[in-house]
């Protein structure tokens, strides 16, 4: 069986009436590659596309301390990429710094990644 992610997101999304939106999502992941020979530390780079929906925090979140206006609930497909709060996300061309990774389990396989990020200025 088939998980469709983004049909099962905008479905819950709407039952809990929160605004959401869906379209091109890009974890990009920021590899750190060490020359063996030289040492020399390099970061490159790499987008992953992947599947997820994004969100407004509501009210009663944005009145926790961690979690500022204009910040995005972005959960995403797990199974491509790990994300983590050295990557960034793209999201109709526009970058976001993941500022908070909640991996949700079914037992023990990952399914959803929900991230709280906020626009790079």
């Amino acid at each position: 069986m088939s998980l469709n992610l983004q049909s099962t997101a905008t479905n819950l999304l709407n039952k809990l009436a929160i605004t959401q939106a869906s379209g091109d999502l890009k974890v990009v992941q920021v590899l750190q590659v060490k020359n063996s020979l030289t040492g020399e530390v390099t970061f490159n780079n790499t987008d992953f596309n992947v599947a997820g929906a994004v969100t407004e925090y509501n009210l009663y979140e944005q009145e926790k301390q961690t979690v500022a206006k204009g910040d995005k609930k972005i959960v995403i497909q797990a199974g491509v990429v790990v994300p983590t709060t050295q990557d960034q996300i793209k999201f109709e061309n526009v970058a976001y710094a993941i500022l908070d990774v909640q991996t949700k389990y079914s037992g023990i396989i990952p399914q959803v990644y929900v991230l709280q990020c906020r626009g790079k200025k």
